[in-house]
């Protein structure tokens, strides 16, 4: 087990490709904070523990956080579960302060890489989490803006010579214009 200095002792629900990956992620990083006591299994034929103990199963869950009493529980989804034991995670968290976090979200902070392959189409589809934040707007509309001042001043001076060679050459404006049949027949 990880004992670094102010590791959160921590509890992993579920198991699977990705919850291997993410526990040798944690192994390498000590700076992460995670000292895991555990897996906790969707079923009995969960019965790896990627070199950690198996707790038990879904069905304990309630039992393994009294007894564990983890300060994190790390949550992964799994294909084909009967489903998240919201009601047991709820009160783990308000009843006993115990911080639930989401296995996508733990494997982001601890490897800097948003693990796409674990998150339905949906969750990426609907979020808004991928929109420019107000600030990236204001500071590229900022950057546009005065990228298109300065080249309006490198590039007048050559516009006022071509006007310049305009006039002489021609009678007339240095600007086009016609009149134009518009709306009902009156020009403009």
């Amino acid at each position: 087990m990880n004992n670094f200095k102010n590791a959160k002792k921590t509890v992993v629900l579920g198991t699977g490709s990705f919850i291997s990956e993410l526990l040798n992620e944690i192994r390498k990083n000590p700076a992460c904070n995670y000292e895991i006591a555990g897996i906790v299994a969707w079923d009995d034929s969960d019965t790896s523990g990627y070199g950690y103990p198996v707790l038990g199963t879904l069905e304990h869950l309630h039992l393994i956080i009294h007894q564990q009493e983890p300060k994190v529980i790390i949550v992964a989804p799994s294909e084909g579960s009967a489903g998240l034991p919201d009601r047991q995670l709820l009160e783990a968290k308000v009843l006993q302060n115990v911080r639930i976090e989401q296995a996508q979200t733990v494997y982001e902070q601890v490897t800097g890489k948003l693990p796409l392959e674990t998150y339905a189409a949906e969750d990426i589809i609907y979020s808004n989490d991928f929109r420019p934040s107000r600030s990236a707007l204001i500071a590229t509309r900022v950057l546009s803006l005065g990228f298109a001042a300065i080249g309006l001043i490198l590039l007048a001076p050559l516009m006022l010579l071509i006007a310049f060679l305009i006039r002489i050459d021609s009678d007339g404006s240095v600007f086009f214009s016609q009149e134009r049949s518009g709306l009902a027949g009156r020009s403009f």
